[in-house]
């Protein structure tokens, strides 16, 4: 039988302040600036067709994260990076960093797992309230298929490595028509 021996008061005192600082500097976090939501490639935005509702649908796209870097007047307040799909909200959206009050310009681009700019940035102007959260939406251009890190033909080459693709710049990696 496994005995056990209560709390001393002095664990009890220790527990409470730590739980206190926990709520203290969660709390700290709570006043936030902006909710990001985004689509990749949506002819129609807004279209619920467009929107991404898995790490598959982001991964098939090349697409790891999403960068909102902000900018107030001149100055970079830096860049906030999202995942392209948040399972943990079962959203692709995120809810940004603390930002002064006003106008601020949102440059939002599409990211693979290396880093490197897939499409974007599009620049949305956001009016952040003094307080609470400003709903912010944007669609952003699905990432050339000659540059997004993903085998799209199904060949086992991909990107520059398929002869299909000439350059970066490409949009598909398919055989040209009546190319053997």
């Amino acid at each position: 039988m496994i005995s056990r021996a209560s709390p001393s008061p002095i664990a009890l005192t220790a527990i409470a302040l730590v739980t206190s600082l926990a709520v203290v500097v969660g709390g700290c976090g709570d006043a936030t600036s902006y909710e990001l939501s985004w689509t990749i490639g949506c002819a129609t935005p807004g279209d619920a067709a467009c929107t991404i509702s898995s790490v598959r649908q982001c991964s098939e796209l090349g697409v790891d994260a999403i960068a909102a870097r902000a900018v107030v007047g001149t100055n970079d307040e830096g860049t906030a990076r999202f995942p392209c799909f948040d399972q943990a909200r079962g959203s692709a959206s995120a809810v940004g960093p603390d930002l002064p009050g006003g106008e601020v310009t949102l440059e939002v681009s599409a990211l693979s797992a290396s880093g490197h700019v897939l499409s974007g940035p599009v620049s949305v102007q956001v009016v952040i309230p003094g307080e609470g959260t400003t709903p912010v939406s944007v669609d952003l251009p699905a990432p050339l298929a000659c540059a997004d890190g993903v085998d799209n033909d199904g060949d086992g080459l991909v990107d520059l490595l398929d002869p299909d693709c000439a350059d970066d710049k490409g949009d598909s990696e398919s055989p040209a028509a009546g190319a053997p």
